[in-house]
C-alpha cells in the first residue's frame, strides 16, 4: 500500500509539475504574442507617422508651389495688408 500510495503521489507530482510547466510555457508564449502583437503595432504606428508626415510635407509643397505660380497682384504696404486682415475679421466675427 505505501508503494502504490508513493507511486500515485510520485506520479500525481509530475503530473502537478509538466502542467505547471505547460501553465509557464502557455504564459511565456502569451507574453511572446503579447510582444509580436505590440512590435507589429508599433510599426504600424511608425508606418502611419511617416505617411502622414509625407502627406504633410507634401501638401506644404504643392502649397508653396501654387503661391509661386499666382500672378503677381498689386503690391500692398504693410498697413495696407494690416487693414485688410481686420476687415476680414470683422466679417467673420458677427455682432
Amino acid at each position: 500500500m505505501v508503494s502504490s500510495v508513493s507511486a500515485w503521489f510520485v506520479q500525481s507530482s509530475v503530473i502537478m509539475t509538466s502542467e505547471k510547466k505547460a501553465s509557464q510555457c502557455d504564459t511565456r508564449m502569451a507574453e511572446h504574442r503579447r510582444g509580436e502583437n505590440s512590435k507589429f503595432r508599433r510599426e504600424q504606428e511608425e508606418e502611419l507617422l511617416l505617411k502622414a508626415w509625407e502627406n504633410m510635407s507634401f501638401a506644404l509643397r504643392q502649397q508653396t508651389v501654387y503661391e509661386d505660380l499666382r500672378p503677381p497682384g498689386p503690391v500692398q504696404s504693410f498697413l495696407s495688408k494690416q487693414r485688410q486682415s481686420s476687415r476680414r475679421r470683422r466679417v467673420l466675427q458677427p455682432r
